[in-house]
């Protein structure tokens, strides 16, 4: 046991290791898949512009199969006609393309002539990820280190990916850096949106948001993803994984154990 004189001490080192824990899990923060070795589907310039990939399987979304999908540089996935760019909610994001939609972060995005802003996609028999790497929005405002790097991942087959199962007809997205601006000082407005979405009435926004827009990025999981699953009911649910009160937890026994191995050390 910890004595009265150190106790101060110990939960200096119990606060400290808490820090140190939860910057671990920060640094391997990230991206489900990693993008390296994909093939383009935008480079600079790229704006407002869509274009057709093969999954390389077939994929239930809605219901519906499909083994290939439109990609848009503006963060967003879908079965549609429509290329989009202003500010709405995910369920009239789909009645708007007049198709289903993956959104991952809906906005106003651009590939500027950064060397490293790309938008990719990678593929395998169990799944196809669609990567889009510092992007920036299009507010004259932004500077070249105001950019956003976010991942869809569609499972066509259940998978283990991460340690984590994933069963097929699973959507994650998952997120790097966040920094692009979402506000539009010409006219399009100041949200982003994220979620899937089959018209104006079937849709799956945010665990906290329901419609899917946002007006801030801060809220987006730096640290594991958000699954989208099938609800049973021919929609679907979505949860943060892991929970933040689960990467708290950790982190708080990654510091418990720390201190206990140094008091011991200290002991002997």
């Amino acid at each position: 046991m910890f004595s009265k004189r150190s106790l101060p001490k110990a939960f200096g080192l119990l606060a400290g290791a808490i820090l140190l824990a939860t910057a671990s899990l920060a640094v391997q923060a990230g991206l489900l898949v990693n993008p390296t070795g994909g093939t383009t589907i935008f480079a600079p310039p790229a704006d407002d512009e869509q274009t057709t990939v093969s999954l390389g399987g077939n994929f239930n979304l809605y219901g519906n199969t499909i083994n290939s999908i439109k990609v848009s540089s503006n963060g967003y996935l879908t079965t549609g006609d429509g290329l989009l760019f202003s500010d709405r909610s995910i369920g009239s994001l789909a009645l708007d393309s007049g198709g289903l939609v993956i959104a991952p972060l809906y906005d106003d995005l651009i590939h500027t002539a950064q060397s490293n802003s790309l938008t990719s996609g990678l593929g395998t028999s169990n799944y196809y990820a669609v990567t889009w790497s510092n992007v920036q929005g299009v507010d004259p405002a932004s500077t070249s280190d105001q950019s956003s790097t976010f991942q869809a991942v569609l499972f066509l087959a259940n998978t283990v990916l991460g340690s984590h199962n994933f069963l097929a007809g699973d959507i994650a997205f998952s997120y790097g850096d966040l920094n692009h601006l979402i506000t539009d000082s010409q006219v399009l407005g100041s949200t982003a949106t994220v979620g899937v979405g089959k018209d104006a009435a079937n849709f799956t926004g945010l665990p906290t948001v329901m419609d899917g827009q946002i007006s801030s990025l801060v809220g987006l999981p730096d640290v594991g993803y958000l699954l989208y699953r099938g609800n049973g009911n021919g929609g679907y649910g979505v949860a943060q994984v892991p929970e933040p009160e689960t990467l708290f937890l950790t982190a708080l026994g990654l510091a418990a154990m720390r201190v206990s191995r140094r008091h011991k050390r200290h002991a002997h």
